[in-house]
């Protein structure tokens, strides 16, 4: 699953970056999952240069998918800031 995440985390910070025209030091990222198909697609990303204004990232596809239990659902994703590894 690390491997997966570094992956993300790469193509997010290279996705941000890009589509910036004056490039803030820091963002912020939003995960969430669509309600209209009671969250089946999985987790998608929004990203904020003033927490106000928001753009998608990955032109709105899906980044990660839920494969636990038999409905293979994201209800409420997050992202949380652990110590370095």
């Amino acid at each position: 699953m690390k491997p997966k995440l570094i992956i993300v985390s790469i193509a997010i910070a290279a996705m941000v970056t890009s589509a910036m025209a004056e490039e803030p030091d820091s963002v912020y990222i939003m995960p969430f999952a669509e309600t209209h198909n009671t969250g089946r697609s999985g987790m998608k990303l929004k990203w904020s240069s003033d927490g106000e204004n928001w753009e998608m990232l990955c032109d709105g596809r899906t980044v990660i998918r839920s494969d636990w239990g038999s409905w293979k659902t994201m209800i409420n994703p997050c992202i949380e800031r652990t110590a370095r590894w």
